[in-house]
């Protein structure tokens, strides 16, 4: 039996999820792989029902960059376009 203080109801999986707005997800590859679970009141490391702590770590593991992601600098950002007038691709 989980413990009251851990009880999720559904109103809090949708203010968890309601929070995670697009500007504030970071880790967005781990945040579509487990929303559906957890709207579901699922725990998206478990096949158990979500805990208030699991639901917790979730949002703020969605709010932070993952480990093996690196930022381009922004001066190093080279973009491909392709020109109107030729079609030819523009290395830029």
């Amino acid at each position: 039996m989980t413990n009251l203080a851990e009880m999720v109801w559904a109103t809090d999986v949708e203010v968890a999820v309601l929070s995670l707005t697009r500007d504030v997800i970071k880790d967005r590859e781990y945040h579509w792989s487990t929303i559906d679970r957890v709207e579901q009141g699922l725990s998206p490391e478990r096949n158990t029902e979500i805990t208030m702590s699991e639901l917790e770590a979730w949002v703020s593991r969605c709010k932070t960059p993952p480990a093996n992601a690196k930022e381009a600098p922004a001066n190093d950002n080279p973009t491909r376009r392709v020109s109107p007038q030729n079609r030819r691709i523009l290395n830029t």
